[in-house]
C-alpha cells in the first residue's frame, strides 16, 4: 500500500461575483471524514443573488467545519478544512498535472468546468475514477470506458459523468452482473437504500409537515436530498404567491442604480442578416439527435464571443478611474428566473469555445439556474454581458451595464424585414444587435466596430460545418 500525505489546508468563503461581500451558509452537503473529488460539491451558501452550490478545486478529506449553517461571513473567511491528498497518495488518486495550492488556503479558481459538446471521446484503456464516480456511473447507466476524462491525468469526474449521462445513449444493463466488490462511498444513498437527506432538509420537512417517506420522491441524479429541494417542494404546493422584495431584487436594483450614476451610457443598435447562418445551422442540425442540435442563441455568443475578442476595448473592467482589458472573453448571460428576478452566470474562456462546446456550457448553466444549483465556478467575473429577449418577442433590448464592466450586448427576437441590397430589395431574416457602451472607455466609433465584427464573424460561423 502506498503511504498517504496529506496537509490541512483550509476552504474559503469564496467572492462569486465582483460585488459580493460576504455569504452565509445555508447547509453543508458533506461530513467530516467524507472524501470528496474535485469538482464535487460541498456547501449551499446564500447570497443576495441566489443559493449558490460550493465545489471543492482538488480532491480531498473534510476536516472540521469552523463555520456552521446560518452563519454570515466576509469573503475570503475560512469556513473549513480539507485534508488535501499529495501525488500519488491512493490507488483512486490521481497525480494532479499542476501544483498543489498553498497549505493554508484553498480557494475556488475561476476555471469552470471543461465545456460540453468536444470531440466523440474514444475508449480509454485505463480510468482512474472514485467508488463515487462508478457508484454514479452506474446510477445512469454510463459506461465509464467511453467518457472522456477532463481531470487531473484524464480522470473521469463527477460532471463527465453527468454530462455524458445527458449527451450519450446509455448502454443496455447486462442480464445479470456480479456485485462489486470495491469498497464504495455512497453519499446519496442513506442505510438501507433510502436517499440520504441533509439535516436541514430534514428540518424544513418537519416544519413543512412534509412526511418523512415523502423525501425520497425529491432525489434526483443521485444527490442528497437538500432543503433548496424541499423550499422547492413547498413552494409548487402552495402555488402562485405574491412575493415581498426579496434580497435578489434589492440587489438587482442597487446594482442598475449604480450604473445609472456611474456609467455614462451610450447605445447604438445594428440589424443583422442571419438568414444564411439560421440556414446552415439548420442543415447542420439535421444531421444531429435531437439532444444535440444547436439553438441560435448559442450561435449569437459566438458571434459575441469573437466580437469581445477582436475589439479588445469593449472587453473588461473600468476600475481605478481606466480601463482594464480582460485577457480572456467571459461572457455573462443573463438569465431570468421562475421564481422571479434574474442571475447572470458565467461562461468562461468563451472566446475558446466552438459552436457545439458554447451550447453545452449554454445547456448546462441554464440547467443549473434554474434548478437553483449554481455553482461557484458559474458565477466568475464576467468581462462582458449578452442579455437576449428574443426568446420572449422583444424586438430589440437596449440593456444597463453591469459595473464595472463597460458594455453590455442586446440580442432581440429574429425577425422577417426588407432588407435592401443596392437597387433590389427582399425580406429577410435579421436580428436587431445592441451595444450599451461606457463612455468613459470608449465612443461610439469603437461601438460601431464591435457590432461590424460581430457581423463578420456569424456570417463566417458553421460554414465549414455544413456541406
Amino acid at each position: 500500500m502506498t503511504d498517504t500525505a496529506a496537509s490541512t489546508v483550509e476552504l474559503r468563503m469564496p467572492a462569486l461575483g465582483a460585488d459580493m461581500t460576504e455569504g452565509r451558509i445555508v447547509e453543508w452537503l458533506v461530513e467530516p471524514g467524507d472524501h470528496v473529488d474535485r469538482g464535487e460539491i460541498v456547501a449551499v451558501v446564500e447570497t443576495d443573488k441566489a443559493d449558490i452550490e460550493i465545489e471543492v478545486f482538488r480532491a480531498a478529506t473534510i476536516g472540521r467545519f469552523l463555520v456552521e449553517p446560518g452563519e454570515v461571513v466576509p469573503v475570503g473567511t475560512p469556513i473549513a478544512e480539507l485534508e488535501a491528498t499529495a501525488r500519488g497518495a491512493g490507488p483512486d488518486e490521481a497525480p494532479e498535472a499542476e501544483e498543489a495550492p498553498s497549505a493554508t488556503e484553498v480557494e475556488p479558481e475561476d476555471a469552470a468546468e471543461a465545456p460540453a459538446g468536444r470531440e466523440t471521446p474514444t475508449p480509454h484503456a485505463t480510468h482512474v475514477t472514485s467508488p463515487l464516480v462508478r457508484h454514479l456511473a452506474e446510477q445512469h447507466r454510463v459506461d465509464i470506458a467511453h467518457v472522456h476524462g477532463t481531470g487531473p491525468g484524464g480522470r473521469v469526474t463527477r460532471s463527465d459523468v453527468e454530462h455524458a449521462a445527458s449527451t450519450i445513449p446509455a448502454p443496455s444493463p447486462a442480464p445479470s452482473r456480479e456485485p462489486s466488490r470495491e469498497p464504495s462511498r455512497e453519499p446519496a444513498q442513506a442505510p438501507g437504500g433510502r436517499p440520504r437527506v441533509t439535516p436541514r432538509a430534514r428540518r424544513l420537512a418537519e416544519e413543512a409537515g412534509i412526511p418523512g417517506e415523502r423525501l425520497g420522491d425529491l432525489a434526483a441524479n443521485g444527490r442528497p436530498v437538500t432543503g433548496a429541494d424541499v423550499l422547492d417542494a413547498g413552494r409548487e404546493a402552495r402555488g402562485p404567491q405574491v412575493p415581498d422584495v426579496d434580497p435578489m431584487r434589492r440587489r438587482i436594483a442597487e446594482l442598475m442604480a449604480r450604473s445609472w450614476r456611474e456609467i455614462p451610457h451610450y447605445h447604438l443598435e445594428r440589424r443583422l442578416d442571419v438568414g444564411d447562418l439560421l440556414d446552415r445551422l439548420r442543415s447542420l442540425n439535421e444531421q444531429r439527435s435531437v439532444a444535440d442540435r444547436i439553438l441560435p442563441a448559442a450561435v449569437l455568443l459566438a458571434g459575441v464571443a469573437a466580437a469581445a475578442q477582436g475589439v479588445a476595448e469593449c472587453n473588461g473592467w473600468w476600475r481605478d478611474d481606466r480601463f482594464h482589458a480582460a485577457d480572456h472573453v467571459d461572457i455573462g448571460v443573463v438569465l431570468s428566473l421562475r421564481s422571479g428576478g434574474v442571475i447572470v452566470p458565467t461562461i468562461a474562456n468563451a472566446d475558446e469555445l466552438d459552436v457545439d462546446a458554447m451550447m453545452g456550457r449554454l445547456r448546462e448553466i441554464v440547467e443549473r439556474a434554474r434548478r437553483g444549483r449554481l455553482r461557484g465556478s458559474d458565477l466568475a467575473e464576467a468581462s462582458i454581458t449578452v442579455t437576449n429577449l428574443g426568446d420572449q418577442g422583444a424586438d430589440a433590448v437596449f440593456g444597463v451595464i453591469h459595473p464595472p464592466q463597460v458594455a453590455l450586448v442586446g440580442l432581440g427576437a429574429v425577425r422577417d424585414d426588407v432588407w435592401a441590397d443596392g437597387d433590389s430589395v427582399r425580406v429577410a431574416r435579421t436580428v436587431r444587435a445592441s451595444l450599451s457602451g461606457d463612455h468613459r472607455a470608449t465612443d461610439g466609433l469603437t461601438g460601431s466596430v464591435f457590432l461590424a465584427e460581430m457581423n463578420r464573424a456569424l456570417d463566417r460561423l458553421l460554414r465549414e460545418e455544413t456541406p
